[in-house]
């Protein structure tokens, strides 16, 4: 709440506590609310966030990579050579909506009729803007299996089909397979060109530490409450890909970038086992036409 609400109020107060907290994770929630106001304590050895996980992460964003993918990197055949896969390309700044575009297993983008590639948007930022490797924050960058579709019974995800997906460590033997190194396995994913983005490891390094299920889904939130923001009329989540969508008062659905989605994938006969999320130098977003 502090840190989504009140960034900065509180620095006083976090500085006086945050390694008295009493476990590494909420000790590295302080800290990244410190972080927003280029706050920087020293952590000694006998913090319990030392030498651990959330330690790791949090000290690589205090010197994140300078340099990003570019789109046509997804599409370069040492990455998942033969299958088709769905590119969620997103902002640094993830207040600015993302989208979602369509790999065809031959390594080409989907198109619409006029042989433009499609772009869907798609939302990555939670709720509560934490980072990546905490619970409930941003969508972490990165690789994750896609198990399926659903409907979710969740009244805030909403009746429109969603996307299913693991993360590593959340589902080791679908993720990695049983007998293979589970950092090597990674990187092979990944392949040649894509392996030297170390954010591309995010997912990796989130499942690690715990996160878990995180899908592409639509969204019955009402848009009005964000209103003014950059991201509007999306509507952030607890961390999933949040595609927008407009309801009307009798509960019908008026838009939808989910169901787009979706369509896509039905109409092309596409049914794609990867989804890798991934913050890229020639992110180009396109206009919200809602309809």
């Amino acid at each position: 709440m502090l840190y989504t609400l009140y960034p900065g109020d509180y620095n006083k107060n976090i500085m006086r506590i945050w390694n008295q907290l009493s476990n590494a994770k909420n000790q590295a929630m302080a800290l990244e609310y410190l972080l927003c106001s280029d706050i920087k304590p020293t952590i000694s050895p006998s913090d319990k966030i030392s030498g651990t996980g959330w330690h790791d992460a949090y000290i690589r964003r205090l010197n994140p990579p300078l340099k990003k993918p570019v789109q046509n990197d997804f599409i370069d055949s040492s990455f998942l050579s033969g299958m088709a896969v769905l590119c969620s390309f997103q902002s640094g700044d993830r207040n600015v909506p993302g989208y979602m575009m369509i790999r065809k297993a031959d390594c080409t983008r989907l198109t619409d009729e006029n042989h433009v590639p499609v772009k869907i948007h798609q939302l990555a930022r939670a709720v509560s803007n934490l980072p990546y490797y905490l619970t409930n924050g941003n969508t972490p960058q990165g690789i994750y299996k896609v198990t399926g579709t659903d409907v979710s019974e969740n009244k805030w995800i909403g009746p429109t089909t969603n996307i299913q997906m693991v993360m590593p460590f959340e589902d080791k033997n679908s993720f990695f397979g049983v007998e293979s190194s589970e950092r090597e396995t990674y990187s092979n994913i990944l392949g040649n060109k894509l392996t030297k983005f170390l954010p591309l490891y995010e997912s990796y390094e989130a499942g690690k530490l715990g996160r878990t299920e995180i899908i592409a889904h639509g969204t019955t939130i009402n848009p009005d409450f964000y209103q003014g923001q950059k991201y509007y009329p999306c509507t952030p989540s607890l961390g999933c890909l949040c595609a927008p969508e407009l309801w009307k008062e009798d509960g019908s659905l008026s838009y939808s970038a989910q169901q787009q989605i979706i369509d896509a994938l039905q109409e092309n006969n596409l049914n794609p086992e990867w989804l890798v999320v991934a913050e890229i130098e020639d992110f180009n977003p396109p206009v919200m036409m809602l309809k």
